[in-house]
């Protein structure tokens, strides 16, 4: 399934960037609806169902202090915006001897979309107060509560330097269980699955002019090392994606419809959101090419894991015909 309105765009049309520590969600609606055969419907008298909630991003942390700032739909902390049409997630945490369900509720942002806060509905059981529940985003109906798949994406289009509104497609998060207050209220802190790549590329002088249309990260040792399709479980404390398979490579197209634009003060920066794998002391090789040149250059890569960012410097050189 795919992930729903992943332009982030804000009310108004325009992009937006918003400092904010935490992202807002209040007015989360349940209507319950009661099965006997299943028990996270059953409710005693002194539990109803959780009428609002608070919902709040996090992470996206560097090891050494970030000397710059992110752009449009991430705020400078790194924390992505919710948008219209954007669906969560919400699952009972199972107790022991429960097998695994396929039943969910379903949360769909309805308004404020783009800025500090946004209005949820959605519909299903009631939630208890004697039980954990836990979050993930975007929603897919065809996940498990012990198994979510996802899909990372390469030849995403980055329309104009140092731009990451293209990523959001990529942004994978999970909650950890929570437990319902008295006042019928929930709060759910969600965290990156991914990790940011910061890519900063000087170009030669020679280069100031040229229309670059493509930058693609290879292995320099042709291994698989960047994760594409993955799975994780989470109803665990702390989610971690496992790989079904990688790539050797991944790519980003430049410009408006990928028609590719030029270097900015003799530099293109690109931004990368990937799954959480270790590229600690790992080669890897930097391509910028149009239909006729290619520039290459190579950097040495860190440990990215989840919900953390990296920024990486290279300087390229022409290829070799």
């Amino acid at each position: 399934m795919k992930r729903k309105d992943t332009n982030f765009k804000s009310p108004n049309g325009l992009w937006s960037m918003v400092n904010v520590k935490y992202l807002m969600i209040l007015a989360l609606v349940l209507f319950s609806a009661c099965n006997s055969d299943n028990p996270f419907s059953e409710q005693d008298e002194d539990t109803g169902s959780i009428s609002a909630a608070t919902m709040g991003i996090d992470d996206f942390k560097s090891d050494t202090p970030m000397a710059y700032q992110l752009r449009t739909n991430i705020t400078a902390e790194g924390k992505f915006l919710w948008a219209r049409g954007d669906e969560v997630g919400v699952w009972p945490s199972l107790e022991e001897g429960e097998e695994p369900t396929a039943s969910q509720v379903l949360f769909t942002i309805q308004e404020g979309a783009g800025t500090n806060s946004a209005n949820f509905t959605g519909s299903g059981w009631g939630l208890l107060h004697n039980r954990k529940y836990y979050a993930y985003f975007p929603y897919r109906d065809d996940a498990m509560s012990n198994a979510v798949t996802n899909t990372y994406q390469t030849g995403l289009i980055q329309m104009f330097n140092n731009m990451t509104i293209q990523l959001g497609v990529n942004d994978f998060m999970y909650a950890s269980a929570t437990t319902p207050s008295d006042g019928n209220n929930a709060q759910f802190q969600f965290h990156h699955l991914g990790s940011l790549m910061r890519i900063v590329i000087n170009m030669p002088s020679s280069a100031a002019t040229t229309v670059f249309k493509t930058v693609t990260l290879t292995s320099a040792d042709g291994k698989n090392m960047f994760p594409i399709e993955v799975t994780y479980n989470p109803t665990d404390e702390t989610p971690v994606e496992k790989a079904i398979s990688s790539s050797p490579s991944i790519d980003t197209k430049l410009g408006i419809s990928g028609n590719g634009f030029k270097p900015t003060g003799n530099s293109i920066t690109v931004w990368f959101l990937i799954g959480a794998t270790d590229l600690s002391n790992r080669d890897i090789k930097v391509s910028v090419a149009n239909a006729t040149t290619t520039y290459t250059g190579t950097f040495t890569g860190a440990n990215q894991k989840a919900g953390h960012a990296h920024s990486y410097t290279v300087s390229t050189t022409l290829a070799s015909s």
